[in-house]
Parts: structure tokens; sequence; C-alpha cells
């Protein structure tokens, strides 16, 4: 049996998982396609910001802050 510190552990795990799939599979973060430096931290800071900012148009409109894709698409 789980204790409560346990759920609140797991519901953590579930986001992060959550967001680290969503960097992968909509972000396209595995293959960065960058050729320098200056670029690999340019394109991670504009998926950074992409995210934010769906996360953002998520919570004015009401919408699960998860659903990013609706947002990106």
């Amino acid at each position: 049996f789980h204790t409560s510190e346990d759920m609140r552990l797991l519901r953590k795990r579930f986001i992060v998982e959550t967001i680290n799939s969503q960097f992968k599979d909509h972000l396209r973060i595995e293959e960065p396609l960058a050729r320098s430096y200056q670029g690999l931290t340019t394109r991670l800071w504009g998926a950074v910001l992409a995210f934010t900012f769906a996360q953002y148009l998520n919570r004015k409109t009401g919408r699960p802050l998860l659903a990013v894709k609706s947002v990106l698409v």
C-alpha cells in the first residue's frame, strides 16, 4: 500500500514524465539539429519559451496546463 507521501511523489513524477515526453515528442528536443553550442542553447531556450507560453495560454483559457500539444499545433 502507498502512503500519502508516496502518492504525492507519484503525482509529481507523473508531471515530470509528462513534461519530458512533451519536450521530446512535440518540441523535438532529442534531435536539436544545432551546428554550434550557441545554436543548441538558442534551440533549447526557444523550446522552453514555447512550452511556457503554451502553459500560460492554457491557464488563461481554463484548459489543463499540460495540454500543450493543442496550443503548439
